[in-house]
């Protein structure tokens, strides 16, 4: 659990590096698209094109292949984050429960709200924490057919992003 915790976590520490490095469009050009990956079976509107990239991890349901596309757009980053869990989960909301006391550890953070939810009727949880570097975290976290899916947004913490992170996390829909 910590292990797949620090992955979480340094995602979306990578994220936050994009973000800062990211560029500024002037255009008037609206950069938010519906993007889609059909082996990860799902679709979300971005501001951009996502980067893909793949690491394995030890969990204690044992080794995972995870999948990530992040993309940072302003002072914000967003990211998808998907892995097929090995074997079977004979509880869902303690696993979800293991995900989010993950993040808060890893991130040396504190747990600002979470509630349930689901998505097609899959069980799910929203959590937002702020982080220890004064980030806020939101993430929606939902366990689907064997795969754990993360759907974040990181933003400074002194920056409004609900409304943006709204935009974001609502579009999200599995194909």
């Amino acid at each position: 659990m910590k292990r797949l915790g620090v992955i979480v976590l340094t995602v979306a520490a990578f994220a936050l590096l994009l973000v800062s490095c990211g560029k500024k469009d002037s255009s008037v050009e609206d950069p938010w698209k519906e993007f889609t990956s059909r082996e990860g079976k799902f679709s979300v509107i971005m501001p951009g094109e996502p980067t893909y990239t793949t690491q394995t991890a030890p969990t204690k349901e044992g080794m995972v292949q995870i999948h990530m596309f992040l993309i940072g757009h302003g002072v914000m980053a967003y990211g998808i984050i998907y892995n097929d869990v090995p074997g079977a989960i004979a509880d869902v909301q303690k696993y979800l429960d293991e995900r989010r006391n993950g993040a808060v550890l890893t991130s040396k953070g504190t747990l600002i709200s979470e509630k349930k939810i689901s998505i097609e009727g899959h069980p799910g949880r929203e959590i937002k924490l702020k982080t220890a570097d004064n980030m806020q975290y939101t993430g929606r976290l939902y366990f689907i057919d064997g795969r754990f899916y993360q759907v974040i947004v990181t933003a400074p913490a002194e920056v409004n992003a609900e409304a943006v992170s709204a935009k974001f996390l609502d579009s999200f829909k599995l194909l």
